[in-house]
C-alpha cells in the first residue's frame, strides 16, 4: 500500500537516510530525533522482557511510517526499541515538519489517515494470531499479518513477501522458541501453503485460508 502524496511532501522537507543493518534508530524511554518513512528494507519495533528477552512487537518495511504514537504526540517517547534488520533506506523528518505537512496538506492528511486504518486493520490478524493456542497457527495468522501489510501480487495469483525473513525473527515475532517455529513452517511448505526461497517467503492465500479454515478476511487482500 503506497502513499505517495504523503511521501512526495515528506521528500520536501526530509532527507534521505541509509540505516545499516542493526543500527538502532530508537531506543524505549528516550525521545526520538526523527520520524521515517520507510522506502525499502525493514525494521523491527521489540522489547526487552524480565529475563532479558527480546520480543519483536511489529515489523516496518515498504511505506511504513514510524515511530507513530510519538509522531501524533500520543506518547512523549519511543514506547518501543526499534533497530533495523537489514539495511534500510527512508525519508527521514522532523515531527514539526510532518504535523505541517498534515496541517496543510488534504490529500497527505488523508492517506496518513487510510495508512493508520490499514495498520490497524493488520494488527487485528496479529493480535488473533498471537491469541492462537497452537504454533501453526500462531505462524499462519503471522503470514495473514505480513500479506495484508506487504504483500506483492505475482502473477500466478501468490503473494511475495518482500522482507527477510529468518526462522529466529519469525520466532521472536509470535512469542515461540525457533525449534518450534523451524518444525511448524516445514509443515506449511510441505502442505504448499508457503514456499521459501533465500528468507523470502511465498504464500499461497487459497491455501492458506483454507489451512486456518478461515475465508471471511478474503475481500480484505486484493
Amino acid at each position: 500500500m503506497m502513499y505517495p502524496k504523503l511521501l512526495e511532501q515528506l521528500r520536501h522537507v526530509g532527507d534521505q537516510a541509509l540505516l545499516r543493518k542493526k543500527t538502532h534508530i530508537a531506543y524505549q524511554g528516550e525521545v526520538p530525533r526523527y520520524g521515517y518513512y520507510i522506502l525499502d528494507g525493514s525494521v523491527k519495533a521489540y522489547a526487552i522482557n524480565s529475563d532479558g528477552n527480546e520480543t519483536i512487537v511489529d515489523i516496518f518495511s515498504r511505506h511504513s511510517i514510524m515511530p507513530v504514537a510519538w509522531l501524533n504526540r500520543t506518547a512523549p517517547t519511543a514506547i518501543f526499541y526499534y533497530a533495523a534488520l537489514t539495511d534500510v533506506r527512508a525519508v527521514r523528518f522532523s515531527r514539526q515538519d510532518f504535523e505541517k505537512i498534515l496541517k496543510e496538506s488534504p490529500a497527505a492528511q488523508q492517506e496518513y489517515t487510510r495508512y493508520l486504518a490499514n495498520a490497524q486493520t493488520a494488527l487485528m490478524f496479529r493480535a488473533t494470531g498471537l491469541s492462537q493456542s497452537s504454533a501453526d497457527h500462531k505462524v499462519s495468522y503471522a503470514f495473514y499479518y505480513l500479506v495484508y501489510r506487504y504483500g506483492v501480487k505475482r502473477s500466478d495469483g501468490t503473494y511475495m513477501v518482500p522482507l527477510k525473513l529468518t526462522h529466529e525473527v519469525i520466532a521472536n515475532f509470535i512469542g515461540q522458541s525457533r525449534e518450534n517455529t523451524t518444525k511448524t513452517l516445514k509443515v506449511l511448505v510441505d502442505n504448499n501453503v508457503v514456499a521459501q526461497e533465500a528468507k523470502v517467503y511465498t504464500v499461497d492465500m487459497s491455501r492458506l485460508e483454507r489451512y486456518l479454515g478461515e475465508d471471511s478476511f478474503r475481500q480484505l487482500i486484493d
